[in-house]
């Protein structure tokens, strides 16, 4: 059977039923228009529609508008002629209840000749709409001066209602600001960023989020917006989600702590000297205050932002008029210094920088000193564009830094080659995630008086396609830099979780193991961490204790604020935070009080080597005290890097509960693994 016969017999058995269904009695709106286009019969259903007690002999396209009426005859008689069913939209009229608006499905009648019809009365959504469209005008009215431009989108993702401000703010007029131009209009480096928050906030009913982005204003220039969003999906009057967009093109070209340009204004203003045919010799110099994160760990976030303003204050005091002194990062500034008599001449420059810090800083009550680190790019490079100059002055920091602290470095060939291997690597660490190139290895945890695995570190590794399988020191440093961390660790995160959730399925021997995930400093700063991390553990039906959370000295130290609450919030709820590589950084014994931790983990460095402290003369009295110190406080023991029975057993004996290292096991894939679970 054909497509086309096969429509006909679809058409003639929909007649047959609305011809089974026409009795006086029937609820179904139905009439029988002849071929002559009268009404040979009509349901009570369909007189009512009209307010007729009898359409019998009617002459049906007088009950139809006089402006629909050519349509419906000719939509009559296309239905007639084919033997194919049709759908009808005309207006008409009711003596008490005035204009009508009808939908009508027309189907050939078959032996009986003209055709079926059955009409709907949609009068009152059309009023719906209308009244609606009124509510729009209305409020786009009474939004048109808002700072903010506010859409409202429907579940089906497509915008319902966008505010009179629109033109104003954005460039487009509201019904041109469709869901495809706003999402083309985000900035592409910032796209894939919004829109995983935009659909983060969609999936959570009652969820908030705030984010900020580059938006291209329909003239072509970029700005900087920032959306509220907040889903109102579960309020009947909304059922939707509520975006709130404002320009804040002002507030971020600024540093809102020293009021100075930020890198995006730095940025322009390079560029404008860069494109300037006479701008002479100039350089870029990208310096860091030493001390910084030493006074923001330890005498907080308010006392660092002092030392930044009273430093900020000092470049000022000694930059010429036509220089640009911008703060580029946390601990970071940089000078476009200009007019200079040739390339030598930023030498004496980036010597009286130095000399700003070694002066006395007042913060708060206390006094600091500091050192500065730099690098340099010079003019006579001919940098093709800002971002390329400042990279390479930056570039050059690092390459300072490595040399220690108050070191200066102006940018080379060289620096830029060694430089260039770490974009290699973040370019390749890019595609390794969307290539799905990550693993991760699971390493034993066990019990020292038992010898039994009670859990696993999650490990992540690389399978590049060419170097083979890379540790993570290849490649974590640099995702570190790059802002990649977050996303390597969300996804070391929800792996370990889904394959925990398998083994507790799965294995009877896996129902009380636990897995340790790794936290960079980065996570804990970023909004909602903790609240990512308990929805993951609660998508794969996991209790708390299963996985516990660690992360390093250098972290609590980096950001112990941001730190602190997190980790509160993360243990409140019933998670087990674990502090790893204890004894390798700078953290007092007082901060295993003043920061949340359940488990502490002692370093390899005091347990294995030959230079080992555990092997030193005073080394075990020294192991025993941290053993005794975190018994006192109630915390678990986890002692790295036993590599002989003989460092178990001392382990075990003064008090250690767990250890992990070779002896147990080296890290090992998720199948190994399951072995080892079903054998313990």
């Amino acid at each position: 059977m054909t497509g086309e016969d096969e429509g006909i017999r679809r058409t003639a058995e929909l007649a047959g039923a609305w011809l089974a269904s026409m009795s006086k009695h029937s609820s179904e709106p139905l009439c029988h228009v002849r071929s002559n286009g009268l009404i040979s019969y009509s349901t009570k259903k369909v007189q009512e529609i009209f307010g007729r007690t009898d359409l019998h002999g009617s002459h049906f396209l007088d009950l139809v508008d006089d402006a629909d009426r050519e349509d419906a005859a000719h939509l009559l008689s296309l239905v007639q002629g084919s033997q194919r069913e049709g759908q009808l939209e005309f207006r008409g009229a009711h003596p008490a209840h005035g204009r009508l608006h009808l939908k009508a499905g027309v189907v050939p009648a078959g032996p009986e000749g003209g055709v079926l019809l059955r009409i709907e009365d949609v009068t009152q959504q059309h009023r719906d709409v209308d009244k609606l469209k009124g509510m729009v005008r209305w409020f786009r009215a009474l939004t048109r001066n808002s700072g903010d431009v506010i859409v409202v989108v429907g579940e089906d993702l497509g915008h319902r209602f966008v505010s009179g401000g629109c033109e104003d703010i954005l460039g487009y007029a509201p019904d041109e600001l469709t869901r495809q131009v706003f999402r083309d209009a985000i900035h592409p480096a910032d796209r894939m960023r919004v829109l995983l928050e935009f659909e983060a906030a969609r999936q959570d009913v009652g969820a908030t989020c705030e984010v900020i982005y580059r938006f291209k204003h329909k003239s072509g220039s970029w700005l900087h917006v920032e959306t509220h969003v907040v889903n109102r999906t579960n309020d009947p009057d909304v059922n939707g989600l509520i975006f709130y967009t404002r320009d804040v093109t002002d507030r971020t070209i600024r540093d809102p702590t020293t009021g100075l340009p930020n890198r995006t204004l730095l940025l322009d203003r390079l560029q404008q000297v860069l494109v300037a045919e006479d701008s002479g010799q100039f350089g870029v110099i990208v310096l860091q205050v030493d001390r910084y994160s030493f006074v923001r760990g330890t005498l907080g976030g308010d006392a660092a932002d002092l030392l930044m303003k009273a430093f900020a204050k000092r470049l000022l005091g000694v930059a010429a008029a036509s220089w640009t002194v911008a703060r580029t990062g946390d601990n970071e500034f940089t000078v476009l210094a200009m007019g200079l008599p040739d390339a030598g001449a930023i030498r004496p420059v980036a010597e009286g920088i130095g000399k700003l810090a070694t002066k006395r800083f007042k913060v708060g009550t206390d006094q600091v000193v500091s050192t500065v680190t730099m690098g340099i790019a010079l003019s006579a490079r001919n940098y093709p564009g800002a971002v390329e100059m400042l990279r390479d002055a930056q570039t050059a920091l690092v390459k300072a830094q490595e040399k220690g602290s108050s070191s200066r470095q102006v940018a080379s060939s060289e620096v830029i080659s060694r430089h260039a291997d770490k974009v290699r690597v973040e370019t390749e660490l890019h595609r390794a995630i969307a290539n799905e190139e990550l693993r991760l290895a699971f390493q034993p945890i066990v019990s020292l008086s038992e010898a039994r695995i009670e859990g696993f570190e999650a490990l992540i590794r690389w399978k590049h396609p060419t170097a083979g399988m890379l540790a993570p020191g290849a490649f974590l440093p640099v995702a570190e830099e790059s802002g990649l961390i977050s996303a390597i660790g969300d996804w070391v995160l929800a792996r370990s979780c889904a394959r925990l959730a398998r083994w507790r399925d799965t294995i009877p021997q896996a129902k009380d193991l636990t897995i340790s995930v790794n936290l960079s400093v980065k996570q804990l700063t970023e909004q909602d961490f903790a609240g990512r991390v308990l929805r993951t553990m609660e998508q794969n039906k996991l209790p708390l204790s299963s996985i516990k959370l660690e992360l390093t000295e250098t972290a609590l130290l980096e950001r112990p604020e941001a730190a602190a609450a997190v980790l509160e919030e993360l243990q409140s709820a019933g998670m087990t935070i674990v502090l790893d590589d204890f004894g390798t950084g700078y953290c007092s014994l007082a901060y295993l009080t003043r920061f949340p931790i359940d488990v502490l983990k002692i370093d390899r460095q005091f347990v294995s080597g030959s230079d080992a402290v555990l092997t030193s003369p005073r080394g075990k009295p020294l192991v025993r005290a941290i053993l005794d110190l975190a018994t006192s406080l109630g915390l678990t023991v986890v002692a790295e890097g036993i590599e002989t029975q003989e460092q178990a057993d001392v382990m075990r004996s003064m008090g250690c509960q767990q250890g992990q290292g070779w002896l147990f096991g080296r890290p090992v894939g998720p199948r190994v693994a399951r072995d080892l679970i079903i054998a313990r």
